[in-house]
Protein backbone atom coordinates (compact mmCIF):
# COMPACT_ATOMS: atom_id res chain seq x y z
CA UNK A 1 0.00 0.00 0.00
CA UNK A 2 1.17 3.36 -0.58
CA UNK A 3 1.75 6.14 1.62
CA UNK A 4 0.29 9.58 1.06
CA UNK A 5 3.22 11.12 2.84
CA UNK A 6 5.58 9.76 0.32
CA UNK A 7 5.89 12.80 -1.93
CA UNK A 8 6.26 15.26 0.96
CA UNK A 9 8.68 13.39 2.46
CA UNK A 10 11.00 13.48 -0.51
CA UNK A 11 10.25 16.82 -0.74
CA UNK A 12 11.50 17.22 2.72
CA UNK A 13 14.60 15.40 2.56
CA UNK A 14 15.85 17.58 -1.08
CA UNK A 15 14.74 20.60 0.14
CA UNK A 16 17.14 19.09 3.26
CA UNK A 17 19.93 18.76 1.17
CA UNK A 18 19.95 21.89 -0.47
CA UNK A 19 23.76 24.17 -0.87
CA UNK A 20 22.97 25.86 2.71
CA UNK A 21 22.86 21.94 4.07
CA UNK A 22 25.87 20.76 1.99
CA UNK A 23 27.84 23.43 2.44
CA UNK A 24 29.47 26.31 0.93
CA UNK A 25 30.80 26.33 -3.08
CA UNK A 26 33.24 24.07 -3.73
CA UNK A 27 35.35 26.37 -5.83
CA UNK A 28 35.20 29.90 -7.33
CA UNK A 29 36.42 31.42 -10.32
CA UNK A 30 36.43 34.85 -12.22
CA UNK A 31 36.00 35.21 -15.95
CA UNK A 32 36.11 38.76 -17.88
CA UNK A 33 36.55 40.23 -21.17
CA UNK A 34 35.11 42.60 -23.40
CA UNK A 35 31.75 41.42 -26.39
CA UNK A 36 32.56 42.78 -29.20
CA UNK A 37 30.27 42.34 -32.48
CA UNK A 38 31.67 41.22 -35.58
CA UNK A 39 31.75 44.66 -36.80
CA UNK A 40 33.67 46.03 -34.18
CA UNK A 41 30.87 47.67 -32.17
CA UNK A 42 30.79 47.14 -28.62
CA UNK A 43 27.79 44.70 -27.24
CA UNK A 44 26.12 46.26 -24.76
CA UNK A 45 23.67 44.03 -22.46
CA UNK A 46 24.48 40.97 -24.10
CA UNK A 47 24.34 37.32 -22.10
CA UNK A 48 27.77 35.69 -21.35
CA UNK A 49 27.46 31.92 -19.86
CA UNK A 50 29.95 30.21 -18.59
CA UNK A 51 28.75 26.37 -18.05
CA UNK A 52 29.65 22.57 -19.18
CA UNK A 53 32.01 22.58 -16.47
CA UNK A 54 33.92 19.19 -16.61
CA UNK A 55 35.83 16.98 -14.02
CA UNK A 56 36.38 17.14 -11.13
CA UNK A 57 32.48 18.27 -10.84
CA UNK A 58 29.63 18.82 -13.35
CA UNK A 59 27.76 21.91 -13.17
CA UNK A 60 29.89 24.24 -12.31
CA UNK A 61 29.14 27.54 -13.80
CA UNK A 62 27.49 31.22 -14.04
CA UNK A 63 26.34 34.12 -16.18
CA UNK A 64 25.78 37.85 -16.53
CA UNK A 65 25.08 40.66 -18.95
CA UNK A 66 27.91 42.86 -20.62
CA UNK A 67 27.45 46.58 -19.67
CA UNK A 68 26.93 49.45 -21.65
CA UNK A 69 30.38 49.18 -23.51
CA UNK A 70 30.52 45.39 -23.50
CA UNK A 71 32.45 44.75 -20.73
CA UNK A 72 31.09 41.30 -18.12
CA UNK A 73 32.75 39.76 -15.22
CA UNK A 74 30.98 36.33 -14.93
CA UNK A 75 31.36 34.86 -11.05
CA UNK A 76 31.36 30.96 -11.25
CA UNK A 77 31.34 28.21 -8.42
CA UNK A 78 31.26 24.72 -8.12
CA UNK A 79 28.02 22.86 -6.71
CA UNK A 80 28.55 21.55 -3.25
CA UNK A 81 30.55 18.27 -2.13
CA UNK A 82 28.86 18.09 0.85
CA UNK A 83 30.26 16.68 4.15
CA UNK A 84 33.35 15.55 2.28
CA UNK A 85 34.71 18.72 2.71
CA UNK A 86 36.20 21.45 -0.22
CA UNK A 87 38.02 19.79 -3.08
CA UNK A 88 41.93 20.43 -2.78
CA UNK A 89 42.44 23.54 -4.61
CA UNK A 90 45.22 21.42 -7.29
CA UNK A 91 42.43 18.96 -8.12
CA UNK A 92 40.24 21.85 -9.20
CA UNK A 93 40.19 22.86 -12.79
CA UNK A 94 37.44 22.59 -15.08
CA UNK A 95 37.30 22.30 -18.91
CA UNK A 96 34.31 24.98 -19.85
CA UNK A 97 32.41 26.73 -22.50
CA UNK A 98 31.94 30.14 -22.46
CA UNK A 99 29.48 31.93 -24.57
CA UNK A 100 28.08 35.53 -25.57
CA UNK A 101 24.57 35.81 -27.08
CA UNK A 102 24.00 32.21 -26.96
CA UNK A 103 26.24 32.48 -30.82
CA UNK A 104 27.76 29.76 -31.40
CA UNK A 105 30.14 31.23 -33.34
CA UNK A 106 31.23 32.76 -30.02
CA UNK A 107 32.82 29.79 -27.90
CA UNK A 108 35.37 29.06 -26.21
CA UNK A 109 36.55 25.88 -24.94
CA UNK A 110 39.24 27.22 -21.89
CA UNK A 111 40.55 25.45 -18.99
CA UNK A 112 39.47 27.03 -15.51
CA UNK A 113 41.08 27.26 -12.01
CA UNK A 114 38.60 27.15 -9.39
CA UNK A 115 39.77 28.05 -6.19
CA UNK A 116 38.75 26.95 -2.60
CA UNK A 117 38.51 30.12 -1.30
CA UNK A 118 36.53 33.14 -3.37
CA UNK A 119 39.54 35.43 -1.90
CA UNK A 120 42.11 33.69 -3.95
CA UNK A 121 40.60 33.55 -7.24
CA UNK A 122 43.15 34.97 -10.54
CA UNK A 123 40.57 36.46 -12.65
CA UNK A 124 40.75 35.07 -16.65
CA UNK A 125 40.61 37.59 -19.28
CA UNK A 126 39.40 36.48 -22.38
CA UNK A 127 37.27 39.10 -24.84
CA UNK A 128 34.70 37.84 -27.44
CA UNK A 129 33.56 38.25 -31.02
CA UNK A 130 29.41 38.21 -31.51
CA UNK A 131 28.02 37.98 -35.24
Amino acid sequence: MRSRFALPALVGTLIACSSDVLGPAAGYANIFGVVTKSNGELANNVQVLLSGCSSPALGGGGSTFTDRIGRYSVAATLPPVGAGGPLPRDSVIGQCTLLAARDTSSVVQLDVWFWVNAGDVTPIEIDLTIR
